[in-house]
């Protein structure tokens, strides 16, 4: 017995990683749909299942694509000439919005198989979907009309000349979130998590930009700036309620942020001569993915990757930890899921802009393998050991 526990000791202390060790990730590149120049993952499930775009170099003609289990184009709703797509669940379900030439933006719920549109909200002509939990309930957003011309370069809230309203969709049918008694005039809810709190962003009445969050029971907060920050804007939230966004500063920078709870934490960048940081996404461990640039625009954009210690979070550049980076930039990470995969888009050896997966190595099913694999080997040296003793 004790040898059997020493052997298994030595081996687990052989192969379990440090805890202050950093994660390495293998890439693997996600392909562009038949017909397209480029494509972007912004999306993955803890699931697997992974969303995104392909399309043309300024993606504004982007078929909607899942990744995961090989390339496949999803189909749109007639007349879409752009598809994007911001937010996926388990089951495969992603939140997208429809835009076409001249017409309105239109939210729907595609599968690889079926297209759903969104009900509307009366008075607003236009719709569009940017995130869908597990139970199938979407938020997004309803203009007045017309497409969201920026929603490609984020989670943008119109000017207030424009009516605009955070949306949440429980069976397709669309309600508008709450304006906190008017504390905030347009908005977008961003992404939801799996007990309904929604990530958003609102422009007050003075038209500022401020980063907000819908509790489960619909009551609106709006995140707080800390000190030197005067506006901020929500990108994405956890199962625990931490939300991941950006804050702006007076002295022209951008930071990324992290809210939970009371607390703020800033994520300062990683790599020399990087001075701006901007999340994408968080994952239940509080976990954060990214990039980051310098204001003079002088570098190429660093994929990031922010561990949360005790006492803040500490930033990694992800090119670093790609055991087989060969030439590739991971520049934009987009999305982390609990188990610790990303996606994002990046520069290829070629310079080509390509969607990509990055996977733990060894990814946790091989540590769970592992693990139970020296618990059967212990446990056989113990039915030896006993055959031995009473034979």
């Amino acid at each position: 017995m004790k040898i059997s526990h020493a052997l298994i000791a030595v081996a687990l202390a052989t192969v379990t990683p440090s805890a202050e060790a950093a994660t390495l990730y293998r890439l693997t590149d996600l392909g562009i749909a038949p017909g397209q120049v480029s494509s972007i993952a912004r999306t993955i499930s803890n699931s697997g299942a992974i969303g995104g775009e392909s399309g043309d170099q300024n993606q504004s003609q982007n078929v909607g694509v899942r990744f995961d289990g090989g390339l496949t184009v999803l189909p749109t709703l007639s007349g879409g000439t752009n598809t994007v797509i911001r937010g996926i669940n388990n089951s495969g379900t992603s939140a997208a919005v429809i835009q076409s030439a001249g017409g309105n933006d239109r939210a729907a719920l595609l599968t690889t198989t079926t297209t759903t549109q969104l009900g509307g909200l009366a008075g607003f002509a236009s719709a569009g979907a940017l995130d869908v939990n597990n139970a199938g309930v979407a938020t997004g957003y309803a203009l007045i009309s017309g497409g969201n011309e920026a929603v490609q370069g984020g989670f943008p809230v119109v000017s207030n000349a424009r009516r605009q309203t955070a949306v949440v969709w429980h069976g397709g049918i669309a309600t508008a979130l709450s304006t906190g008694f008017g504390a905030i005039a347009n908005s977008t809810g961003s992404a939801i998590n799996e007990s309904g709190a929604i990530a958003g962003n609102a422009r007050l009445a003075n038209n500022s930009q401020r980063g907000v969050l819908w509790n489960p029971d619909g009551s609106l907060t709006i995140l707080a700036l800390g000190q030197d920050q005067f506006r901020s804007r929500a990108r994405a939230i956890n199962d625990a309620g931490s939300v991941a966004g950006q804050v702006f500063l007076f002295d022209g920078r951008i930071l990324g942020a992290v809210w939970s709870g009371a607390n703020q934490f800033l994520l300062n960048p990683t790599g020399v001569g990087y001075d701006q940081s901007t999340t994408r996404g968080i994952n239940s461990f509080g976990t954060v993915v990214g990039f980051a640039n310098d204001s003079s625009g002088n570098l190429d954009t660093s994929g990031q990757i922010w561990n949360l210690t005790g006492n803040g979070y500490v930033a990694t550049a992800l090119d670093s930890l790609v055991i087989n980076l060969n030439g590739w930039q991971t520049q934009a990470a987009q999305s982390i899921n609990d188990r610790g995969q990303i996606v994002g888009v990046g520069l290829d050896p070629n310079g080509i802009v390509r969607a990509y997966l990055l996977t733990p190595v060894p990814e946790p099913a091989s540590w769970a393998m592992m693990i139970a694999g020296f618990g059967i080997v212990g446990g056989a040296m113990r039915r030896r050991a006993v055959r031995v003793a009473y034979a």
